[in-house]
């Protein structure tokens, strides 16, 4: 029953894979942007370096020590990511609808940002935030995973109240936390002491002693597409799982709070939400095990994703530049241009 379960989630990804690059209409084979910074980290490795994004070690240390350029290791690990969300998702669901949703989630951001812009951590950090959530009930593999995912990216602290509420809500032991405070107080001594002093916090709270919503104003015209291009459609699918799971809405309804927070300190808006992934993954698995799905909501997932892929993409990051990514003739329901 493993291996069967196994080999359809590879086949069934791997089809999905296909066709998430065949409609991002390309594939980044080489390192861009701040993805350079880290690709020349992996080829001059050293633990204390006077590389800018050095506390970001985890992705340029794989990639030295495998020997792999920064963005082969990228898509490597985005096949691994979409294999890993099917697979997740099949635990639960039947294979249609397992495989509706992930098809849905690569005509996003979710997936496309990685092919797309080389040598980024987010595919990497997006595996860790997965896998950190599913062994949340085991705190020491939760702390290891976790401290792993501050490593990759330091964003992940946001999202550490969280995880707290839900152990709270849990009703964790005191003792529980520890290897979780032990992770994050080793990750800032290692921040503090890797860290180059160019992209280090005073980079992003130094703005805001002159004006508290420096970074908001930066992105404010184009808040709303940059936010709304992370996942696009899929946002009408949360708020319908949302609307079922009434349990839950508190939680993620934090989680998603802690996600906009990041909007105040940084202007990276779109990357910000792409881990809505995690949401889509767990809500969607609830509401099928506890049959509030009405039968014919694959129409709805199958309107998502036509949709998805006939709206354009666009990047919004610092300093409220916006970018649209990878154009087709396809794209007619420019969202953006009607807003404009």
């Amino acid at each position: 029953m493993f291996k069967n379960k196994t080999l359809v989630d590879v086949t069934t990804s791997s089809s999905i894979i296909i066709f998430g690059l065949f409609i991002n209409r390309s594939v980044a084979t080489e390192a861009t942007s701040l993805g350079l910074i880290l690709e020349n980290y992996s080829v001059n490795f050293s633990l204390i370096s006077d590389n800018p994004l050095s506390h970001r070690i985890l992705l340029p240390f794989l990639s030295f020590i495998l020997n792999i350029h920064v963005q082969t290791l990228n898509i490597l690990l985005t096949f691994l990511f979409i294999y890993l969300i099917q697979s997740y998702l099949s635990e639960k669901l039947s294979i249609f609808y397992s495989f509706l949703i992930t098809t849905a989630i690569c005509t996003t951001m979710i997936f496309q940002f990685s092919v797309t812009y080389g040598g980024y951590p987010d595919v990497l950090a997006n595996i860790l935030l997965l896998q950190s959530y599913k062994h949340k009930n085991n705190k020491k593999v939760f702390s290891i995973y976790f401290l792993l995912l501050l490593l990759t990216h330091e964003s992940a602290l946001f999202l550490l109240p969280f995880f707290l509420y839900i152990f709270f809500i849990n009703k964790t032991k005191f003792k529980e936390y520890l290897p979780l405070l032990i992770a994050v107080v080793f990750y800032f001594v290692f921040y503090f002491i890797a860290n180059s002093n160019q992209y280090d916090v005073s980079f992003y709270f130094k703005p805001l002693l002159n004006d508290p919503f420096f970074w908001f104003k930066d992105s404010y015209n184009v808040l709303l597409i940059g936010i709304f291009s992370s996942i696009k459609f899929l946002f009408l699918y949360l708020l319908y799982c949302l609307y079922k799971l009434k349990n839950l809405r508190i939680e993620w309804f934090l989680f998603f709070m802690l996600v906009t927070s990041q909007l105040f300190i940084a202007g990276d808006v779109t990357r910000f939400y792409i881990v809505l992934f995690l949401p889509i993954l767990v809500l969607s698995r609830d509401l099928f095990t506890k049959k509030l799905a009405p039968s014919k909501t694959y129409f709805f997932l199958i309107l998502i994703i036509l949709l998805n892929i006939t709206t354009p993409k666009y990047y919004v990051f610092a300093p409220g530049e916006i970018v649209k990514v990878n154009d087709s003739r396809i794209h007619f329901l420019d969202i953006y241009k009607m807003k404009s």
